[in-house]
């Protein structure tokens, strides 16, 4: 979960600072705001990634896996007739 939620924070910090820019806001109210928003977008994106079959496409780009590709280990797993 860790390299989709970093690979994405670093866009949405410079996207939420330009439009907190703008804001009349105090350093001490834009802080929070970044933080929690870039929290909390992250989130909300990486969830629509894992959980949203169109957006599959997109999966590689945020260090996911594809759906329904096995790892060689499952696969073997899987196999009818395995030896152990």
């Amino acid at each position: 979960m860790a390299s989709p939620l970093y690979i994405l924070h670093q866009t949405l910090i410079i996207l939420l600072a330009h439009w907190l820019r703008s804001t009349a806001l105090t350093p001490g109210s834009e802080a929070p705001i970044l933080v929690l928003g870039t929290v909390v977008i992250s989130l909300v994106c990486f969830e629509a990634l894992r959980r949203v079959p169109g957006l599959d496409c997109l999966r590689p780009f945020k260090g996911l896996k594809r759906r329904g590709l096995h790892s060689a280990a499952t696969v073997a797993w899987e196999l009818p007739g395995k030896v152990q």
